[in-house]
């Protein structure tokens, strides 16, 4: 192999080290940001955005239902008059 080659082989290798060494930097970072995303997510012991979600969904269903029973049950009252 020429030198010139080996010289841009050696400059390539360069460059990948240095990417990867600032993406070997930024790993810690991301890790924390992830576990506080979850953690907000599952809440770790404490009641979580999905169990919250989750009970509102529960509660506006039921909502929905009595309404729709109500609804039924004034129709028919009206309709039979």
């Amino acid at each position: 192999m020429s030198d010139e080659r080996m010289d841009r082989i050696e400059q390539k290798l360069d460059h990948i080290q240095a990417v990867v060494s600032e993406f070997l930097a930024r790993c810690p970072m991301h890790d924390r940001r992830i576990q506080r995303v979850e953690a907000a997510i599952w809440g770790n012991g404490s009641a979580g955005l999905a169990v919250k979600v989750n009970a509102i969904v529960w509660a506006i269903s039921g909502l929905a239902g009595l309404l729709g029973l109500v609804a039924a049950r004034t129709i028919s009252v009206w309709v039979s008059g």
